[in-house]
């Protein structure tokens, strides 16, 4: 669906009679849904895998993830889903394709139509996959009606076990979100952090950077360049006021991020180049066949030192919380022991 909009967003850009404003309207609404095609692949998840970002193509042994369907060995099936990020060479499409020109427009037509005929085909070999696996299924309900009356009373007994300790664990659940207390003050998080301090050592860089992806032609480029370097108050002003007319704007360069953030979200940079982008203040332009990328790294952290509190914090948050929990559920289950035992409501297994 988003890429037929974008398609439909490129053909009223190649007519003649849009203004200046109007393309930049459209282009604004293309780099809006590339990004939804972006976050959408990277969040669109199954049992905790994420399906669309490339990861979900292939396991150690087998060219895509395997499904045991039976209980002998070989009695699988295999399913692989390629990337369909808005960069995925899959489906031939390149992030921020421009629809301002009529030339431009015409290409990103050709370009679109190419990756929806290339979705088109994952698609299909999902569904084939998916009417295998409801064949699959439907025969194992025919297993289960040929099972013995013993079988399926030791399989009923164990579902029941199973549904009572669902119970148990739901009604513990309830009593400690009830009780659990989730006011963490910065003292206790600071206090936690100054305790566990060695073991918070990085396994990674950790950076704080500004970034900027702008047309080439851009009118303001001279300024713009001149401000993602100094970028005091009145510069980031005007750089938001722009927002729209660029393909990435990163400007908040009090967050640290980890280094393969930066290279994952950076088209120019990877493992191989990156020691070239890394001095501090240093403002590196890079410039492809449609834009000028402006990078400067701002602060780095390099593995095996101790982070900042403030790169932590959320984390420990949730440690200390967790911990709580932990706490709460162990005095929980004394606490049903002891009344088990007063009451004389409960049973010893050999």
């Amino acid at each position: 669906v988003m890429l037929l909009r974008m398609r439909e967003l490129a053909v009223q850009s190649s007519n003649a009679t849009n203004s200046t404003a109007d393309k930049a309207s459209l282009q604004l609404e293309a780099a809006q849904l590339e990004t939804e095609i972006q976050r959408t692949a990277n969040n669109t998840t199954w049992a905790g895998k994420v399906l669309l970002n490339g990861t979900f193509s292939g396991d150690e042994d087998s060219a895509g993830r395997t499904f045991q369907i039976g209980t002998d060995s070989g009695q699988t099936i295999e399913l692989s889903i390629p990337e369909l990020t808005a960069t995925a060479v899959t489906i031939g499409y390149s992030v921020a394709l421009s629809i301002g020109s009529f030339t431009g427009a015409q290409s990103a037509i050709v370009t679109i139509d190419d990756g929806m005929s290339t979705l088109a085909n994952v698609r299909a070999n999902i569904a084939s996959k998916m009417n295998r696996l409801d064949h699959t299924i439907a025969n194992l309900e025919n297993v289960v009606t040929n099972l013995s009356q013993s079988k399926k009373n030791d399989l009923d007994l164990l579902v029941e076990k199973y549904k009572v300790d669902l119970y148990i664990n739901s009604y513990k659940d309830l009593i400690v979100n009830s009780r659990i207390d989730s006011i963490v003050t910065d003292q206790e998080i600071e206090s936690f952090y100054n305790m566990n301090i060695d073991n918070f050592k990085l396994n990674e860089n950790l950076l704080k950077y500004r970034y900027l992806k702008v047309p080439s032609d851009n009118i303001n480029i001279s300024r713009i360049r001149r401000y993602i370097q100094r970028l005091n108050e009145s510069d980031r002003d005007f750089l938001d006021s722009l927002n729209f007319q660029f393909a990435d704007l990163k400007i908040n360069d009090t967050v640290w991020f980890t280094e393969r953030e930066v290279i994952s979200s950076i088209e120019f940079i990877n493992q191989k180049n990156k020691s070239n982008y890394m001095r501090i203040n240093r403002l590196y332009e890079f410039e492809d066949d449609q834009y000028t990328n402006y990078f400067i790294v701002k602060d780095l952290l390099k593995s095996g030192n101790i982070p900042p509190l403030s790169y932590l914090y959320d984390r420990i948050k949730s440690n200390i919380i967790n911990q709580r929990k932990l706490n709460l559920i162990q005095n929980i289950n004394k606490e049903i022991l002891n009344d088990a035992l007063k009451s004389s409501k409960y049973e010893v297994f050999k």
